[in-house]
């Protein structure tokens, strides 16, 4: 293929890099689509965690108002 009197570029070097830029293209495509799903599950984890820690203080609390009741029973 020549594009002018002084360059000349071959069609192989054609052939090989349009569907290696379609690929890459393809592939960061998916690699992106991949990242914002795992972005939406981190977000659903952070959450479940952040209600389980709510859930293990407030089962502390209610322990250590136990504990003081049987401890101040026998006085």
């Amino acid at each position: 293929m020549r594009l002018d009197e002084k360059t000349t570029v071959p069609l192989w070097s054609i052939l090989i890099t349009v569907p290696t830029f379609i690929g890459a293209v393809f592939w960061i495509s998916a690699v992106y689509y991949d990242v914002a799903q795992a972005k939406v599950e981190i977000a659903k984890v952070s959450e479940k965690q952040e209600r389980y820690i709510d859930t293990l203080i407030e089962i502390r609390e209610t322990l250590a108002r136990i504990e003081e009741k049987i401890t101040n029973y026998g006085k």
